[in-house]
């Protein structure tokens, strides 16, 4: 029972070591690499408010919150997001930010996209079987 007990809290202090190595290299600490990084973000969250201007976005701050919305408009050092509902627009900071915004990918696109693998599958999966049956591969 001992050695359980060792071998858990042994998993558990190791796993608390990686993910804060993880985070650590996740938010860069010097000031030139911030400033990279903001440029990074800014480039990124440019080009997701030019190509995909009404797909809704993750972002997460330095803080540990997360907001979800649209990009709105998209300034030198800041930009907008769009929260939608009840709940007002939020200038964010690049600098606010861990990483760059992440797209969410809407559940009906999901479902719509497994429903026609799950098809092409179904449909597709006999005439490879009956291919390779037959030996007419070539």
């Amino acid at each position: 029972m001992k050695k359980l007990l060792v071998i858990v809290v042994g998993l558990g202090v190791l796993t608390t070591y990686v993910s804060a190595v993880v985070d650590a290299q996740r938010a860069p600490e010097t000031p030139v690499q911030r400033r990279a990084f903001v440029l990074d973000v800014k480039k990124q969250v440019e080009k997701d408010a030019k190509t995909h201007p009404k797909n809704r976005i993750l972002v997460r701050f330095r803080d540990g919150t997360k907001a979800v919305g649209r990009i709105g408009e998209v300034h030198g050092s800041d930009f907008v997001l769009e929260q939608g509902g009840k709940k007002p627009n939020r200038t964010i900071s690049y600098d606010e930010l861990t990483n760059a915004p992440t797209q969410i990918t809407p559940l009906a696109e999901k479902i719509a996209e497994y429903t026609g693998l799950g098809i092409l599958f179904v449909i597709c999966f006999p005439f490879i079987l009956l291919l390779l049956a037959t030996g007419q591969t070539d």
